[in-house]
Protein backbone atom coordinates (compact mmCIF):
# COMPACT_ATOMS: atom_id res chain seq x y z
CA UNK A 1 0.00 0.00 0.00
CA UNK A 2 0.98 3.54 -0.12
CA UNK A 3 0.46 5.97 2.03
CA UNK A 4 -0.07 10.15 1.13
CA UNK A 5 -0.32 13.02 2.89
CA UNK A 6 -3.54 14.53 0.72
CA UNK A 7 -2.92 17.80 3.37
CA UNK A 8 -2.05 20.36 0.05
CA UNK A 9 -2.13 18.96 -3.35
CA UNK A 10 -0.45 20.60 -6.52
CA UNK A 11 -1.99 22.42 -9.18
CA UNK A 12 -0.43 22.23 -12.41
CA UNK A 13 -1.15 25.40 -14.91
CA UNK A 14 -0.10 25.54 -18.81
CA UNK A 15 1.24 29.28 -18.65
CA UNK A 16 1.74 30.58 -22.32
CA UNK A 17 5.44 32.48 -22.88
CA UNK A 18 3.29 35.89 -23.38
CA UNK A 19 1.91 35.56 -19.91
CA UNK A 20 5.29 34.33 -18.05
CA UNK A 21 6.00 37.60 -16.60
CA UNK A 22 2.34 37.99 -15.15
CA UNK A 23 3.54 35.01 -12.90
CA UNK A 24 5.94 34.41 -10.19
CA UNK A 25 6.68 32.13 -7.16
CA UNK A 26 5.21 33.28 -4.02
CA UNK A 27 1.90 34.59 -5.96
CA UNK A 28 -1.24 34.11 -4.49
CA UNK A 29 -3.78 32.64 -6.69
CA UNK A 30 -7.54 31.38 -6.97
CA UNK A 31 -8.09 27.77 -8.34
CA UNK A 32 -11.50 26.67 -9.81
CA UNK A 33 -12.49 23.22 -10.87
CA UNK A 34 -14.69 23.46 -13.69
CA UNK A 35 -15.69 20.40 -13.30
CA UNK A 36 -17.41 20.61 -9.50
CA UNK A 37 -17.19 24.36 -9.21
CA UNK A 38 -15.05 24.14 -6.08
CA UNK A 39 -12.39 26.49 -5.61
CA UNK A 40 -9.79 27.36 -3.57
CA UNK A 41 -7.12 29.79 -2.94
CA UNK A 42 -3.31 28.57 -2.84
CA UNK A 43 0.24 30.06 -3.68
CA UNK A 44 2.87 29.38 -6.84
CA UNK A 45 5.54 27.77 -5.67
CA UNK A 46 7.26 26.17 -9.01
CA UNK A 47 7.40 28.21 -12.39
CA UNK A 48 9.66 25.65 -15.13
CA UNK A 49 12.69 27.49 -16.87
CA UNK A 50 11.98 25.98 -20.37
CA UNK A 51 8.66 25.42 -22.07
CA UNK A 52 7.11 22.43 -23.04
CA UNK A 53 8.17 21.17 -26.74
CA UNK A 54 4.95 20.68 -27.92
CA UNK A 55 2.93 23.56 -27.51
CA UNK A 56 5.60 25.97 -25.77
CA UNK A 57 4.03 26.48 -22.98
CA UNK A 58 5.37 26.59 -19.47
CA UNK A 59 4.16 24.89 -15.81
CA UNK A 60 3.50 26.43 -12.82
CA UNK A 61 2.69 24.26 -9.73
CA UNK A 62 0.18 25.81 -6.98
CA UNK A 63 0.29 24.35 -3.91
CA UNK A 64 -3.55 24.44 -2.42
CA UNK A 65 -4.62 23.19 1.21
CA UNK A 66 -6.60 20.18 1.17
CA UNK A 67 -7.32 19.68 4.90
CA UNK A 68 -10.89 18.91 3.76
CA UNK A 69 -9.41 16.89 1.47
CA UNK A 70 -12.20 18.21 -1.12
CA UNK A 71 -9.64 18.14 -3.11
CA UNK A 72 -8.73 14.55 -5.66
CA UNK A 73 -4.99 14.65 -6.96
Amino acid sequence: FTVADLSTVWVELSIFPRDIAKVRVGQSVRIQSPDSGLSGEGKVVYVAPFGQSANQTLTARVLVDNAERHWAP
